[in-house]
């Protein structure tokens, strides 16, 4: 991210979250070392696969690892969820974890096309203030952000002395012409075919596990989409019940305004208002084939 962001005042993302400044600080701090154990346990047992060349010491040791995950998992549900029927997580960045502890979950994954997702994106990015390289007015100015030193340095002067005004050292990237540039369409590109790919990977080796569900078609109809999820997930749900989560996760009921809100319009094909020859050319050449993969595309002709 740091390669391609270049200047954002984002607020904590905790805001309105606690009851108190201090309930915040002290989460944040908890969350802050907790990640940086996390990492020092990580680091560990990688170096000792590392030092370990025998594959079957390095196998007992990923298998230690799972085990651990497994154990603590079951610890956690066993205290918090002895009773309840079905448990949830709202996100999973590795499937292969996930199905070593729990061989019979069931992944839903809701998937949009990777063109929408840039602009989506972008337009986040927008609301809370974020600049990324490419959107300097200055030729000088772009060429010295590519240097992650000056840009450190500047960032760091920033913050003491307000050196950067918006207005003055950036376009206007809400107007049209402004809003993707090549840096844009690499960040936000690649990151879309990576997690994808990553996802239709698994939908392979655990057909009857992964439940894909395509943004777009959950628009146009979302009651017979939540029917087919309910089967998936084999939760008994009446018409009802059916209709009465599609209303309240419809797109109109989300609060689409404020910066820290993700959700805009939720329009389907608004990419094609703001992809040139260049922004389709570049797509096509970083997430062209996950398009095609996912049916959005017969070929690279669009």
């Amino acid at each position: 991210d740091g390669i391609h962001t270049i200047y954002g005042k984002t607020k904590s993302p905790y805001n309105g979250v606690f009851n108190s400044k201090e309930e915040e600080q002290e989460y944040f701090w908890q969350n802050y070392y907790l990640k940086k154990l996390n990492f020092l346990q990580s680091g560990y047992l990688e170096n000792k696969m590392i030092d370990h060349k025998d594959p079957e010491e390095e196998a007992y040791l990923k298998s230690f690892h799972r085990k651990i995950l497994a154990a603590s998992a079951e610890a956690i549900l066993k205290e918090h969820a002895e009773n309840v029927p079905y448990v949830g997580t709202k996100a999973v960045t590795d499937l292969e974890q996930l199905f070593y502890v729990y061989p019979n979950a069931k992944v839903l994954t809701i998937v949009r096309d990777g063109r929408d997702v840039v602009v989506s994106k972008r337009f986040h990015s927008m609301r809370m203030g974020v600049y990324m390289h490419g959107d300097e007015k200055s030729r000088l100015h772009y060429l010295m952000n590519e240097m992650l030193r000056f840009r450190a340095v500047v960032n760091s002067l920033d913050r003491r002395f307000k050196l950067i005004k918006p207005k003055k050292h950036f376009k206007d990237i809400s107007q049209p012409e402004n809003l993707l540039n090549k840096e844009v369409i690499v960040k936000f590109a690649t990151e879309w075919h990576r997690k994808v790919d990553y996802i239709a990977d698994f939908e392979e080796r655990f057909p009857n596990n992964i439940h894909r569900l395509h943004y777009e078609s959950l628009k146009d109809n979302p009651e017979q989409k939540m029917k087919d999820l309910f089967t998936f997930m084999e939760v008994p749900a009446n018409e009802s019940i059916i209709e009465q989560v599609a209303e309240a996760t419809s797109f109109k009921s989300y609060e689409t305004t404020g910066k820290s809100s993700f959700f805009r319009k939720g329009e389907t094909g608004e990419w094609q208002k703001y992809f040139n020859d260049s922004h389709k050319a570049l797509f096509k050449e970083i997430a062209g084939p996950t398009l095609i993969r996912l049916g959005y595309e017969t070929d690279n002709n669009w």
